[in-house]
């Protein structure tokens, strides 16, 4: 009877070897494109954050408006660099409210926005934070093709009167 053998020492090692090397190179390639996103999403929060330091935005009185719960408010855009939407933070001494007005505001342009709450009562000393918000798109981007980011740093706040 003839006796089995298995596979070569010789074989077993050019497998390992050969498996090694597979391994590294697949390590190698994912921390390189994870080294490589995160270096543009860097870039990305850096070069927005460029863009926030050029905007301005100034409010207006807040006036009250003939409707139930709403007021008026002027906003203007100070700067030479469009705004493309606005965070609005309502805030009474219980409550808090979140809303997004959408609508571009030009260079230094001035535009009025009707604010009603369903939630909140709208009434004297309620304050009302603005946040602008920008949207970047290529080529100032490079981790996405379009991508928004909201200056909080540049905020105003107001209070009814």
């Amino acid at each position: 009877m003839r006796q089995k053998r298995g596979i070569s020492n010789l074989v077993a090692t050019v497998i390992l070897v050969a498996s090694a090397i597979a391994i590294a190179i697949l390590i190698f390639v994912w921390i390189s494109h994870s080294i490589k996103e995160e270096t543009e999403k860097s870039a990305d929060i850096s070069t927005a954050e460029q863009v926030c330091r050029n905007i301005e935005i100034s409010m207006d009185k807040i006036t009250k408006t003939v409707k139930p719960n709403t007021v008026l408010v002027k906003v203007e855009n100070k700067k030479d660099r469009e705004i493309t939407a606005l965070r609005i933070r309502i805030e009474t001494e219980n409550e808090v409210e979140m809303k997004k007005i959408e609508g571009v505001i030009s260079s230094y342009e001035s535009k009025s926005f009707e604010l009603s709450s369903t939630s909140i009562n709208i009434l004297s000393g309620t304050k009302i934070k603005i946040i602008p918000e920008i949207i970047l798109q290529e080529p100032e981007i490079k981790y996405s093709e379009v991508g928004w980011w909201l200056c909080s740093d540049k905020a105003i706040e107001g209070v009814i009167e």
